[in-house]
């Protein structure tokens, strides 16, 4: 699996996660604050559909690109947004003392974990921290029952929002290089057993080869057993050259290749494999 491809799961996987917790908690939250009217049900049922939304166009388009799969996640987190600024509002509005932003807060966390893009994740953290500030300053919010102060621990959760962005970046990296590293000491382990296999069969042939050239020379067998000995020889070289065909397939080779020095492919072939053993 190449990298595109790791990426583009991953982008997949992290909306897919979002529209099924937008989706669960929109419903779950319906169902628990219908006795309260102050909080706006549309705000929870748009919190619901959008997460039910996405999720079918996900798994509708299994092979989505992950152009697509970023901009479904954001769709996910902005409706997270208007939800967690709506309840809020609606609980500055019902006299709630005390943060009002625990939803917004829990949404910088979410982003931190599931956020599939460094440069995402960054942005959507700054749009969270900023839109508190801006949103206590519109004619619709109202700002009698919380303090000041409560806007501050805003941007102290986003910036412990960001680190655990950035630790679990660091993480995944780490993580595909070990895979990386892992897969190729595989592949030259199974070279390593491939090249003993052809030396073991090639060594008679070439024996043979040797053998036959020498006795030729000096002429101290009849050509005609000698020849015999050869060609048994040269068959058997032959049905190894056609063992290894389905190596060739999958591998691409340019024109300057095509005319290589096999002899130093090999000795660097053989570096490489002892430089994974020492690893």
């Amino acid at each position: 699996m190449t990298r595109a491809e790791i990426a583009r799961r991953e982008a997949w996987h992290s909306a897919a996660w979002t529209s099924a917790m937008d989706l669960g908690a929109g419903i779950l939250a319906a169902l628990v604050v219908r006795a309260w009217p102050w909080l706006p049900t549309w705000v929870l049922l748009q919190f619901a559909a959008t997460g039910g939304l996405v999720l079918v166009v996900l798994f509708a388009c299994r092979d989505a690109p992950r152009g697509l799969c970023l901009v479904l996640f954001s769709v996910n987190v902005a409706s997270a947004l208007v939800t967690a600024l709506a309840a809020a509002n609606a609980l500055a509005r019902s006299g709630h003392v005390g943060q009002p932003f625990e939803a917004l807060i829990a949404g910088l966390m979410l982003i931190a974990i599931l956020s599939p893009s460094i440069g995402l994740g960054v942005a959507w953290i700054a749009v969270f921290t900023l839109a508190p500030w801006i949103a206590v300053h519109c004619p619709e919010f109202t700002q009698k029952s919380f303090l000041a102060l409560d806007l501050w621990f805003i941007p102290i959760y986003a910036g412990m929002a960001l680190v655990v962005l950035l630790y679990r970046s660091r993480c995944l990296h780490l993580e595909n290089t070990l895979s990386n590293a892992r897969a190729e000491q595989l592949m030259l382990e199974r070279l390593g057993r491939v090249s003993l296999v052809l030396g073991d069969f090639a060594n008679t042939p070439l024996q043979t080869l040797t053998t036959g050239v020498s006795l030729l020379r000096h002429k101290a067998q009849p050509q005609d057993r000698v020849r015999a000995a050869m060609e048994r020889a040269l068959g058997r070289l032959q049905r190894l050259k056609q063992a290894l065909m389905p190596f060739d397939y999958g591998v691409e080779v340019s024109r300057q290749e095509e005319s290589f020095d096999a002899i130093a492919s090999i000795v660097k072939i053989a570096d490489d494999l002892g430089r994974g053993r020492d690893r």
